[in-house]
C-alpha cells in the first residue's frame, strides 16, 4: 500500500486481498492515522482519497475489507503521508529558480574537478618532460 500528499488529503492505493474469506468484498475502508479520517471504496476500485486531514500533519493509513462475513484486520500501515498546501505561483517560482541554482552550482563543481584533472596530467606530462631532457 502507498499513498501520495494533496491539499489537505491523501490519495492511498492498495492491492486487492489475495482471499476474500469466501464472500465477495462489499467495499472497501480507508482510514487515517491518527485522527480516523476515513472514506469508503467500492470493490473494484483500489484507491481512495481522504479528506479533512491537516495540512504539515503526518499521518499513516491502513485500509479494511468488508464482506457478508464481516470486516478483516487492518492492512500493514501505509509510507507516512504529509498533506500540504499547493505552492502558489511565487513558490513554484522560487522552487525552480532553486533548482536552476543546484544545477548549476554542481556543474560549476563538475567543470572545476575536470580542470583540475586534466591540471594535474598536463603538470605530470611536463616534468616527465623535463625529466627526460634533463638526463
Amino acid at each position: 500500500m502507498q499513498g501520495s500528499a494533496g491539499d489537505g488529503a491523501a490519495r492511498v492505493k492498495w492491492l486487492p486481498p489475495e482471499d476474500s474469506g469466501g464472500s465477495p468484498i462489499i467495499h472497501y475502508t480507508v482510514t487515517a492515522h491518527p485522527g480516523g479520517a476515513s472514506a469508503i471504496s467500492t470493490p473494484n476500485v483500489f484507491h481512495a482519497s481522504v479528506a479533512g486531514l491537516a495540512n504539515g500533519e503526518t499521518y499513516a493509513f491502513t485500509v479494511t475489507a468488508t464482506n457478508r462475513a464481516g470486516t478483516s484486520e487492518a492492512s500493514e500501515p501505509s509510507n507516512e503521508i504529509t498533506p500540504h498546501q499547493p505552492l502558489g505561483p511565487r513558490a513554484r517560482y522560487e522552487k525552480a529558480v532553486d533548482k536552476a541554482k543546484a544545477k548549476v552550482a554542481n556543474a560549476r563543481t563538475m567543470a572545476d574537478d575536470r580542470f583540475e584533472a586534466a591540471s594535474q596530467k598536463g603538470r605530470a606530462r611536463l616534468e616527465s618532460a623535463n625529466d627526460r631532457a634533463h638526463k
